[in-house]
């Protein structure tokens, strides 16, 4: 048994020896499974995310086509609504020149028509005073007198005959001309 002991420490060692080859394997072994499942972390699958970015930009590449395309229609609409409109706004400035100058004379007039009416009004008030007519007096003339004594009679002034000028009136053919049917405006 003396033998068997001096086998045993070398038991001992090959066993402790295959025991750290043992260790060392599996060790080894677990590292290249944690470098694996490392390098699987690490690794990115970019093919799906690539396919999803490629789709985006196919899209907004697709909906600017579209903005652009509509952008060119409206331009090309809006020069030739612009050249067919021209003409037609060009035409009705010039039927406003004409409209603008009737309304200037149409002013004209009216200052002369009002001009003519302050004359003639002028006039007869003029007349007015000449001829002492006061509506208030008229009216107390014609109310007999009850409580007044009567006023002896007095012979009324002789009147005078005045003769009356009358203001220069406008003619409206001055301003709008004759009709074509011959008559006056």
């Amino acid at each position: 048994m003396a033998e068997a002991r001096a086998d045993e420490p070398e038991n001992v060692a090959e066993v402790a020896k295959t025991d750290s080859t043992v260790v060392e394997e599996e060790l080894d072994v677990d590292l290249e499974a944690l470098a694996k499942d490392f390098a699987a972390l690490f690794r990115v699958d970019t093919t799906t995310k690539t396919k999803e970015m490629e789709k985006i930009i196919q899209d907004m590449l697709a909906r600017l086509d579209e903005y652009y395309h509509s952008l060119e229609r409206m331009r090309a609409e809006s020069s030739n609504a612009f050249k067919s409109q021209i003409p037609g706004l060009l035409e009705k400035c010039d039927e406003l020149k004409r409209v603008f100058d009737m309304i200037d004379q149409l002013e004209r007039f009216l200052c002369v028509v009002k001009e003519t009416v302050d004359q003639v009004e002028a006039k007869v008030q003029g007349a007015e005073k000449d001829l002492l007519v006061n509506p208030v007096k008229k009216f107390m003339k014609k109310i007999p007198p009850f409580l007044s004594r009567k006023k002896p009679f007095v012979p009324a002034k002789p009147k005078v005959e005045r003769k009356w000028n009358a203001p220069s009136i406008f003619s409206c053919d001055e301003y709008f001309g004759k009709r074509k049917d011959g008559s006056s405006a």
